[in-house]
């Protein structure tokens, strides 16, 4: 059962890495007809909610990480969120101005409108995690792993997701 959600979660993260391709293909080829130049701010071209879910997914990263600092090994979404190590991570302070500032819950909705699936292997030494909009008709999703590189993406054609971008 469980390899049959960590395969799903791969197929899932493979059609995102297709789609986030396009993304990144759109976002520049819209750069250079704007008369943008090499290393122009693109946060002003990213829709908000897509902002949103980058900054979600950069804290859940940055949370596995302090995590697996301490105790050697990532962990999945529920032993993440109560672990003490983690706390100060899901509440917004002006301790850490590195970290977005999102009131992050144990869910099933982390943040509003936002789902979260955080998924560690079974012998704890990588770990996929994977947001998802519940209100984008396109399934804007951003996810991301142990790297720390960040993918994006949604339904494949989906039409809203390409309006959206112009």
């Amino acid at each position: 059962m469980k390899s049959i959600r960590v395969m799903a979660i791969g197929l899932v993260v493979a059609g995102a890495l297709a789609c986030g391709a396009l993304l990144a293909g759109q976002l520049q080829a819209r750069t250079q007809q704007q008369g943008g130049q090499q290393g122009m701010a693109m946060p002003s071209l990213l829709p908000q909610d897509l902002e949103t879910g980058i900054s979600l997914v950069k804290t859940v990263v940055t949370a596995e990480i302090v995590y697996s600092s301490s105790h050697g090994s990532f962990v999945s979404w529920n032993e993440l969120y109560q672990s003490p190590d983690t706390q100060k991570l899901w509440r917004p302070s002006s301790e850490q101005p590195n970290l977005p500032h999102l009131q992050i819950s144990a869910g099933p909705e982390v943040i509003p409108g936002w789902t979260l699936s955080a998924l560690a292997s079974p012998d704890g030494k990588t770990f996929q995690v994977w947001a998802r909009n519940s209100s984008n008709k396109c399934g804007l999703s951003v996810l991301s792993n142990e790297t720390g590189i960040l993918y994006a993406g949604g339904y494949w054609n989906c039409v809203q997701l390409a309006a959206s971008q112009k």
